[in-house]
């Protein structure tokens, strides 16, 4: 079998939180408004690899979008390389039994189906969800400030959704948010290396 992190997370949050479980907390409340608007924040992430790739996209620069399509392919790698040594499969599925309501709008039962369906199960440390979220942010916010302002409130909305829809532990949107900035910090150098062999 596989060795699994969540105990580890588990403890690091009651640490963080004074030894509260916030997870179990979360669990307490039945906010439906919230939690569909949280439910289709999540969905409409992946739209996102769509939409920004066609809004940063310019046939005389197409620096921007090349670098956006290299930070999601790059943290994307580095993600899928840890999820396969050390796993984690999140609070939905380590401690579903802690929580005391359950997630019952439809578009929340849809999300839940198709995650069970199609996803690894392992998959909860880094959050790409939180990751690519700050990459489409970064890209956005440097070259296209208006549409970044307009597409804010869902994109922000992705970090409580990860949570409260209870997929990722809070050191998961850390771990992403970390892992984004060291892609975003490698990318440009690794386009200017690539383009300038090319161009020798």
């Amino acid at each position: 079998g596989i060795t699994l992190l969540d105990n580890a997370l588990i403890n690091i949050h009651k640490f963080i939180f004074g030894g509260a479980n916030i997870h179990a907390n979360l669990g307490q409340f039945n906010l439906p408004i919230l939690e569909s608007w949280l439910a289709i924040t999540y969905l409409a992430f992946f739209a996102f690899y769509v939409i920004t790739p066609l809004i940063l996209y310019n046939k005389d620069n197409q620096r921007p979008a090349r670098d956006l399509v290299l930070s999601i392919t790059l943290i994307s790698y580095l993600s899928f390389i840890w999820y396969h040594f050390w796993p984690a499969a999140g609070p939905w599925r380590f401690f579903s039994g802690d929580y005391t309501t359950t997630l019952g709008t439809p578009i929340s039962q849809f999300l839940i189906g198709v995650v069970q369906k199609y996803g690894n199960g392992v998959d909860a440390l880094p959050s790409l969800h939180a990751g690519i979220t700050a990459i489409f942010m970064y890209y956005l916010y440097k070259y296209n400030r208006r549409f970044f302002w307009w597409t804010l409130p869902i994109l922000a909305s992705v970090y409580p959704a990860t949570i409260y829809l209870r997929f990722h532990y809070v050191t998961d949107i850390f771990a992403g948010v970390i892992v984004a900035a060291l892609v975003l910090w490698l990318t440009p150098k690794l386009n200017d290396w690539w383009f300038d062999e090319k161009s020798s």
